[in-house]
């Protein structure tokens, strides 16, 4: 039995991100640590011979960090009260998303909505801000760097390039 994406297939996936940043120095040293975990669903959206759409529609985020002792505990789940100011873009995020075009080599060609996807992220930051704050999204991340959460994960789908065009995506159960 062979497995092949159809129109409104779903998959979830929690994607995290854990980084820490030390800076040694006898003048100013830092510590930085942060984590941020993201639950999305993968659904497709359009099927076509040459290529698929796909939306990416995020659940929940969770962020923390600790910079030189102060630390910060965000979950889009549990949160009440106001967002604090660190979290606000990872905030916009839940219930929000984009679609982007997966060739049938897995390679994405083409983001959609991905600018409004940005936007829509920041929406709750005053007017006065927004344009910082998303040069400093795209500062962190690359103009496209949510997408590249997706993109490193997309990268793992099989793709056999050793079988005719219409076998090289193809999966068995267990795969």
């Amino acid at each position: 039995l062979e497995l092949s994406l159809k129109l409104g297939d779903r998959f979830p996936l929690v994607k995290t991100v854990e980084q820490t940043l030390i800076q040694r120095s006898d003048v100013a040293p830092a510590m930085a640590r942060t984590k941020l975990e993201l639950t999305l669903i993968i659904t497709v959206e359009e099927v076509r011979r040459d290529a698929l759409r796909l939306g990416v529609r995020y659940s929940r985020v969770a962020y923390q960090h600790d910079v030189n002792g102060q630390q910060l505990s965000y979950d889009s789940a549990s949160h009440r009260g106001a967002v604090p100011w660190d979290v606000i873009p990872y905030a916009g995020m839940v219930e929000n998303g984009f679609s982007f075009w997966l060739s049938r080599n897995n390679s994405i060609q083409e983001l959609v909505g991905y600018k409004n996807f940005l936007e829509r992220c920041v929406a709750n930051v005053p007017l006065e801000r927004r344009e910082t704050l998303l040069s400093e999204i795209s500062n962190r991340f690359g103009d496209d760097g949510v997408a590249n959460f997706v993109d490193d994960t997309i990268g793992l789908l099989p793709y056999d390039s050793t079988v005719d065009e219409d076998s090289a995506t193809r999966v068995m159960p267990g795969d």
